[in-house]
């Protein structure tokens, strides 16, 4: 029956029935239920179940004389409207002893037990329904097929690298018949794994014998996945049941042949029909435009950070790397009939020249066996003549010319022609000047001796003293070591 129809029925019951009696009335007569005609299906009180389809309309029936009041239970525990207030409609009329409520859209929320309890003040008389919801499940639809799943992750093409593993899963929207659907994966094969042609063919993937790869399947079957089936079939009527299957292929160890077109077929044998998903691509890894410029970008790094950590290496043990590569590959250099590795030049009125050419440059080389001349301690102390000079090429293979002002000034003109005559003499007799500036000099008067030679300088309290003796050392001529391993020159410079 119709909504509109049940609606009149009820206007109709308002304004007046045949059925009108006083006897309906409290007080006239036993407290009893009465049977009357409800308009639509109707919970009968004395079967326990009553059977209602889904999107039905159920009338539980209370028709009852002699009561003051009606309480309407559900499951024992909740009072009407149940919590469906929207869905249940109460209708009494103590006149025409009708007492019932009618469910207008059977859900399978709805199933339960339904009580009515009537009083009169004395005695009590009730009822019970109990709703079951009926599920039509299609078992005569022979032309069903079952119904690939789109669903997030199903089958999508996978990219993978050569011995990397890869994991494929397909669903089948199955309704009620999961337990009569199979599943089985296929590859395809032949000249080309990626296309279709005429020389290829579906394999299952348990027929493969492929080198280097395992193909192992698993099955699983889900509920609530395939949502409303068709208008008038609720899924939820089948909520305790599955409506789907999934399957999983795990490929083991892919190698280039596994690689190529998968599917996932789905039979239903009650009736043969096949149904089938869209071809799945495994394919290798691509190396896109971006992964090559990232590539070179990273490469392009590594370059830098080596050249900027050699750098620094190079910055902090440049001194270190020279005095190792000359000690080991130079050639020594013959002595001679000279008396000394090096003849010091420096101006000694000057206490402060005298300590550094004594206790840094000549403590240093004589402690690594250079044989040092230094006029204060190895002959009578006496003012510094600029022949001295001459001297020094004459009997060393060195001559360290330490230089500050006060040498400059006190030798003037006079210094200058010594240096140039010192200087020609040096490519002669083969003897090298080391010249070493010390503190603040004006260089005018060593015009020329800057531009032959490398100046070393040094300032008290400024001037690295470890890197200014390694840089004199790598000046010194190079001394017979007692065995090939023998570094110590270099270790006996570290400070």
């Amino acid at each position: 029956m119709s909504s509109v129809a049940i609606l009149v029925y009820l206007f109709a019951g308002l304004v007046g029935s045949s059925l009108t009696t006083d006897e309906c009335l409290p007080g006239d007569g036993d407290l009893q239920f009465i049977d009357h005609e409800p308009p639509g299906f109707e919970c009968e009180p004395g079967d326990p179940f009553c059977h209602a389809h889904i999107a039905s309309q159920v009338w539980f029936v209370c028709d009852a004389r002699g009561y003051y009041s009606t309480t309407w239970l559900k499951n024992e525990t909740y009072h009407y409207p149940f919590g469906q207030k929207d869905d249940f409609s109460m209708y009494e009329n103590k006149k025409t002893c009708e007492n019932r409520i009618v469910l207008w859209d059977a859900r399978p929320p709805s199933e339960g037990n339904y009580t009515c309890i009537l009083t009169n003040g004395t005695h009590n008389i009730s009822r019970s329904f109990y709703l079951y919801m009926v599920c039509d499940k299609l078992d005569d639809d022979k032309d069903f097929v079952p119904e690939a799943h789109q669903i997030e992750g199903a089958c999508v093409d996978h990219e993978v690298e050569l011995g990397d593993d890869a994991l494929i899963f397909c669903e089948f929207c199955t309704r009620s018949k999961y337990n009569e659907t199979t599943l089985q994966w296929m590859k395809l094969v032949g000249s080309d794994p990626f296309e279709e042609g005429m020389d290829s063919r579906w394999v299952p993937v348990d027929h493969l014998n492929i080198p280097g790869t395992t193909f192992t399947t698993n099955r699983t079957e889900l509920v609530g996945n395939c949502g409303d089936w068709e208008e008038g079939l609720i899924v939820e009527c089948f909520n305790s049941e599955p409506d789907s299957v999934r399957s999983y292929l795990n490929i083991q160890g892919v190698t280039s042949e596994a690689l190529g077109l998968y599917k996932l077929v789905a039979t239903l044998e009650s009736t043969g029909n096949v149904s089938e998903t869209r071809p799945v691509e495994l394919s290798k890894i691509a190396i896109t435009t971006l992964d090559k410029t990232a590539a070179v970008l990273g490469a392009l790094a590594g370059i830098l950070v080596f050249a900027l950590v050699a750098a620094l290496l190079w910055y902090k043990f440049n001194l270190d790397v020279k005095l190792l590569v000359r000690d080991r590959f130079s050639k020594v250099e013959d002595r001679g009939n000279r008396d000394y590795d090096a003849y010091i030049v420096y101006d000694s009125s000057s206490e402060e020249i005298t300590r550094f050419v004594t206790e840094v440059i000549r403590q240093k080389l004589t402690e690594i066996n250079y044989q040092v001349f230094v006029k204060d301690i190895d002959m009578i102390p006496g003012g510094f003549r600029a022949e001295d000079i001459i001297d020094a090429i004459n009997n060393s293979l060195r001559c360290i010319l330490v230089v500050s002002q006060s040498f400059l000034s006190e030798q003037g003109q006079h210094l200058e022609l010594q240096i140039n005559a010192a200087i020609s003499d040096m490519a002669e007799k083969k003897t090298k000047i080391i010249p070493v500036l010390f503190g603040d000099v004006k260089v005018m008067a060593l015009g020329r001796l800057l531009v032959v030679l490398r100046c070393l300088r040094y300032k008290e309290q400024k001037t690295n003293q470890s890197k200014f003796l390694k840089k004199l050392l790598l000046r010194m001529p190079v001394k017979l070591k007692a065995s090939p391993d023998d570094d110590s020159l270099v270790e006996n410079m570290e400070l």
